[in-house]
């Protein structure tokens, strides 16, 4: 299978133009390890499968009219899987397919800066002299629909970003200034709904932001900077929202509600790395209003009847569904968990679930904590992510000074192995279970020198016999090593080896042990000779 030098001419170009470094980069590191396969060329398109991690991606690339190329990832284009088949075409011209990727980000570096140098020539007629305090005041009323609100948040900031005296770490406090003088004299209610309302806007304008640079090359720095602002967002709307008080004759305000629920509903039910996040922010809201049943009731209608004209098995269906299960919560509870769960852990965000075991723990109902944890256990196993797993153990954590029983944390731990391997030793530790403890080191083939010496020393006086198999690995591996300082330190766990054979008063068991090890080794001349140093052989 071949195509002509134009036509990858052409790709290197939409390369260029449409792919980010780090979507070139993980699309060559597919194509090195094999896994772009059955790739075909026919009347202008390139069709070619992707394997990764036992999940096949088909593409269709479009060599005359690009942006009609299509992957069957959740991406739909221009992602690394993409790339990786431009590598494997691109590898027929050209061996050393790594070059195209230094020359990539040399001219994404300056399409860059040609757009940069374009900002700062037109941020010169964006510096407008700062609107007074008295104007800012009357710039939205908190009568006004929470359109005319975000209209108003959006003509102050919309631009912020295209300025280069402005910086994504400062967007949000500007903002707040600015928020906080437009709502000082409002009632309190009305106030506390714009703070978290604007969060949302706010939010809505950094992604778009960040979605506009998605193609484009962007240093970590920026990105990560973007991370803190949506975090700074989602947080907080969350501590607003929490405020809120709706009193049952207050029809402003619930009319406000509603038309929130309208925004969120944008937003919420879509995929990709936001979509956890909007999700969050939609359960925070309808927490806030378990104690108004008009309310949910209307809401409740509303995703069913989405969910209805939704796409079977769509991303946006599941997301509804979700939504869904968390208003089933607030009202049956416990029952509606395993649920929750099971969708979750099929659209693999397991994160979901956690805001509930948060929740009991709140609440200090350490029996619902320990149960939902047991429930989510094979889930989060399954679902190979160290944050998922590392937030996991920590709720275990916080729970484990309120077990009545030691048998349930360490089962847990246990099954957590080897994530939890530090956490289920010192709790062997802590529970004086020397034995599972010894089987555990010995088990991770652990190094002697990264043990507690003091305690090593413990278990000698206290269980010799349970010390012994590790004592016996740690001789064997030392002496395999063919150093002399492997040597020195087999013979000294030898004598270590000796002390506990004689308080088990087992001393015929240790003597014919070390004749085993010694006709084992007969040819290690420097071996027998730290034996003699030790005095263990004359």
């Amino acid at each position: 299978m071949s195509i002509s030098k134009n036509h990858i001419v052409g790709l290197q170009m939409e390369m260029i133009k449409r792919f980010g470094e780090k979507t070139m980069q993980r699309g060559w590191l597919a194509y090195q390890k094999g896994c772009v396969q059955n790739v075909k060329a026919k009347h202008g398109k390139v069709q070619a499968e992707v394997l990764v991690k036992q999940e096949t991606y088909r593409v269709e690339m479009d060599l005359e009219q690009f942006d009609n190329s299509r992957c069957t990832c959740s991406t739909k284009r221009y992602c690394y899987h993409m790339a990786a088949i431009f590598f494997n075409l691109y590898g027929q011209f050209e061996k050393r397919t790594e070059l195209f990727l230094m020359h990539h980000q040399q001219m994404r570096l300056r399409r860059s800066k040609e757009r940069s140098d374009k900002q700062k020539r037109a941020a010169k007629a964006y510096a407008a002299p700062p609107e007074s305090s008295a104007q800012e005041s009357q710039a939205v009323q908190e009568e006004d629909s929470l359109y005319t609100w975000q209209l108003d948040l959006n003509k102050k900031f919309a631009g912020y970003f295209t300025s280069p005296s402005h910086h994504v770490d400062s967007f949000h406090a500007e903002a707040e200034k600015y928020i906080n003088r437009v709502t000082e004299n409002w009632l309190q209610e009305s106030r506390v709904l714009y703070l978290a309302a604007a969060e949302l806007f706010l939010l809505v304008l950094a992604e778009n932001r960040y979605s506009d640079l998605s193609n484009g090359y962007k240093p970590q720095q920026l990105q990560d900077s973007f991370m803190r602002l949506f975090e700074l967002c989602a947080t907080g709307f969350r501590k607003r929202i929490a405020h809120l008080t709706l009193q049952t004759s207050d029809n402003h305000i619930r009319q406000r509600l509603l038309e929130l629920f309208d925004f969120i509903h944008k937003h919420a039910f879509r995929w990709g790395d936001a979509a956890v996040r909007w999700l969050d922010i939609y359960r925070h809201l309808i927490w806030q209003i378990a104690d108004q049943p008009e309310l949910l009731k209307k809401e409740e209608a509303r995703l069913q009847a989405e969910i209805n004209e939704a796409t079977a098995a769509s991303d946006k269906q599941m997301r509804l569904r979700l939504a869904s299960l968390h208003l089933e919560m607030l009202r049956d509870g416990e029952a509606a968990f395993p649920k929750l769960l099971e969708l979750a852990q099929e659209i693999g965000e397991i994160e979901h679930c956690f805001a509930y075991v948060e929740q009991s723990i709140r609440a200090r109902d350490w029996p619902v904590v320990q149960e939902r944890l047991n429930s989510m256990l094979e889930a989060v196993r399954s679902s190979g992510s160290k944050q998922v797993m590392d937030r996991y153990l920590g709720f275990w954590l916080r729970l484990m000074p309120h077990l009545d029983s030691n048998a349930h944390r360490l089962d847990a731990l246990r099954a957590l192995l080897p994530h939890s391997f530090e956490l289920y030793a010192s709790s062997l530790e802590q529970m004086g279970e020397y034995r599972d403890w010894i089987d555990l080191q010995a088990a991770a083939d652990r190094p002697l020198q990264e043990l507690n010496a003091a305690l090593l020393g413990e278990i000698e006086r206290r269980d010799p016999e349970a010390i012994l198999p590790y004592y016996h690995q740690i001789v064997e591996r030392s002496i395999s090593e063919r150093r002399r300082d492997g040597y020195k330190q087999a013979v000294e766990l030898l004598k270590k080896l000796q002390a506990c054979y004689e308080q088990l008063q087992q001393a015929d068991r240790y003597n014919e042990y070390l004749t085993r090890l010694i006709d084992k080794y007969k040819m290690l001349r420097a071996f027998h000779e730290e034996l003699r140093r030790g005095n263990l052989i004359t």
